[in-house]
């Protein structure tokens, strides 16, 4: 949180959270959400989520923080990355 504050004291009010674990432990987006409210900090921010991570009580903390968008994945990374995976090929 004291990242957070120095930033806005230099006047960066706009965060992109930019990990793709943010949201699996819940208790910890829950802890970090909290502390933005209760430190009244005037920030807004996404981050990147899988759907599997999220539920109604998370998002309502992440929007009470002021979080603005929800960048979703989806996928496996092996079937991504398999080159021999048994995906349909496309033209």
């Amino acid at each position: 949180m004291d990242e957070f504050e120095e930033c806005i004291r230099m006047g960066i009010h706009e965060f992109l959270i930019y990990d793709d674990t943010f949201t699996v432990n819940k208790q910890r987006v829950l802890d970090i959400c909290k502390e933005v409210v209760k430190r009244k900090l005037d920030i807004g921010f996404d981050i990147r989520a899988r759907v599997d991570t999220v539920n109604k009580d998370v998002l309502k903390w992440l929007k009470k923080a002021g979080c603005r968008g929800i960048h979703y994945g989806g996928g496996s990374p092996y079937r991504i990355e398999s080159p021999n995976s048994n995906r349909p090929k496309t033209s």
